[in-house]
């Protein structure tokens, strides 16, 4: 591995690294190429090369300079571990599995974990389960605005950015890197009116009897963080609050069929004598 670069090469990085930072990705990405061809064995252009491509979910080109980046520097973990992340998302299983066995995974198969999701200028945290080192699938219904639905498998990045406190568990929170698989499901969301705690609870369990997925986004939006300098943060649900009083509440459901929905809402309102409104469909 080239410990001194040249000046020219030198002069180049460090201006790629200020476009970079000023979000001007193809001046940088440009000088950092100019960078690799006359220096091949300086580690830094390519470390920002797959950075920058890792941020950009642009995964051909993460796999081509992690590749690069571990052949100058084999004891980069973390650029292992990016080949890896490129890898399964290229759906070279292989190849992932292979770096997987240089590590320990962040958490084990079918662990529950925590996802924030990013859109529309907000943050939301969903519930997940493990399927191998970087990938899981979706337990919670995302917003609509995320593009993600109930039971997509996802890529995440092992950097944990937070705890959900869920009782008295604290569950790590990961950021999502993109989707590798979508599901057949599709995002319902209606008014439930009349309800209580316990026609609620009935509806959870006519949808889990049905195999449809079921929250309750009122309030759902408000997340509650409690910073602590020098520490991860924390976020906690409703739970932790007064519960509301409010006999309407706004119901997401996830089924692969309106029809789905329909008949267990119907069971639900003869069952509880509650109802419902404004049902609509989510693309």
């Amino acid at each position: 591995m080239k410990q001194a670069p040249s000046d020219k090469a030198s002069q180049w990085y460090e201006q790629a690294v200020r476009y970079d930072a000023g979000d001007d990705v193809y001046h940088a990405v440009k000088l950092l190429k100019l960078c690799v061809r006359l220096e091949p064995d300086w580690l830094p252009p390519f470390l920002l090369l797959a950075a920058v491509y890792k941020r950009r979910r642009e995964w051909k080109q993460v796999l081509y300079y992690c590749k690069k980046a571990v052949a100058l520097h084999a004891q980069d973990q973390d650029r292992w571990w990016d080949l890896g992340i490129a890898a399964a998302a290229l759906g070279k299983d292989r190849l992932a599995k292979a770096v997987w066995q240089k590590f320990t995974p962040p958490a084990p198969q079918g662990a529950l974990i925590s996802l924030r999701l990013e859109h529309s200028g907000l943050f939301e945290l969903i519930w997940a389960k493990t399927l191998d080192s970087v990938r899981a699938m979706l337990f919670s219904i995302p917003h609509p605005d995320s593009d993600l639905h109930y039971r997509d498998i996802v890529l995440f990045d092992r950097e944990q950015v937070g705890l959900n406190i869920a009782g008295k568990r604290k569950v790590p929170v990961f950021p999502v890197l993109g989707r590798t698989k979508r599901s057949f499901f599709q995002t319902f969301t209606c008014i439930l009116h009349q309800t209580t705690a316990q026609s609620i609870q009935t509806l959870e369990t006519l949808c889990a009897d049905a195999g449809i997925g079921f929250e309750i986004w009122t309030d759902a939006s408000w997340s509650k963080t409690i910073p602590v300098e020098g520490k991860i943060p924390e976020y906690f649900g409703n739970q932790v609050f007064p519960a509301s009083s409010d006999t309407e509440v706004w119901a997401a459901l996830a089924a692969k069929t309106e029809s789905d929905i329909l008949q267990v809402l119907s069971n639900w309102r003869i069952i509880s004598l509650g109802s419902f409104s404004n049902l609509e469909k989510w693309s």
